[in-house]
This record gives structure tokens, C-alpha cells and sequence, in this order.
């Protein structure tokens, strides 16, 4: 796809930080946070019990976190589609750029 993150303080840094990358997907999967905790709530340590959870309300909290979930999927893609960075990019300061190909086909660097 020819494209690269970089570190928007230092766009011509070889590489971006490991904090900045973590921060970056950290921030992107945010939004799926109340699915995973409701899951652990009911699905813990110490394994399912299929009749306290079949007789609970686990569907109802699934589906509010899964709309919450996919809400947060949509605000992303929007901004994505805008050509804006992405909330998750302007949290960790990095950004995604278009690499420039020479004619031999390598890399020229990143536009």
C-alpha cells in the first residue's frame, strides 16, 4: 500500500518510538474496553458457568457493548475516510504518510 507511520515531531526519524506505538494501538482499540470487560466479568478466571449465565442478563450487556464497540468503529473510519489522523494517531503524535516510489521501484522516502 506504500504507506508508513511516522513520528509527527520527527518525520524524518528511521523509526518511531515504542511508546508512541503502543500508545497508537492502545488508543485505537479503546473503544472495545467495555466488551472485554464484560466478557472477563462473566467468562473470569475461573471459568463459565453456562447456567448462572444463560439465567443473566450477559445478552443485553453484550449487545450495549457491542453497539458502543461499534460505534467507536465507525468514529474512526470516518475520520479515516475524511483524510483526517485519526483520534488514535493525534493521542500517540504520529501519523500515516504515502511512501514515493523511485522508477526502480525502492523507496524514495516518505512525501
Amino acid at each position: 500500500m506504500r504507506i508508513r507511520v511516522i513520528d509527527a515531531a520527527v518525520p524524518a526519524a528511521p523509526s518511531v518510538p515504542l511508546r508512541k506505538i503502543v500508545t497508537r494501538y492502545l488508543a485505537a482499540s479503546v473503544g472495545f474496553l467495555p466488551m472485554l470487560a464484560v466478557a472477563l466479568a462473566y467468562f473470569g478466571p475461573y471459568g463459565p458457568d453456562f447456567e448462572e449465565i444463560a439465567a443473566s442478563n450477559i445478552f443485553t450487556w453484550l449487545w450495549i457493548t457491542g453497539a458502543v464497540a461499534f460505534g467507536w468503529f465507525i468514529f474512526l473510519n470516518v475520520q479515516i475516510i475524511r483524510k483526517r489522523d485519526p483520534l488514535y494517531d493525534r493521542i500517540a503524535g504520529t501519523a500515516v504518510v504515502r511512501i514515493a516510489m523511485n522508477h526502480h521501484g525502492s523507496d524514495a522516502g516518505a512525501r
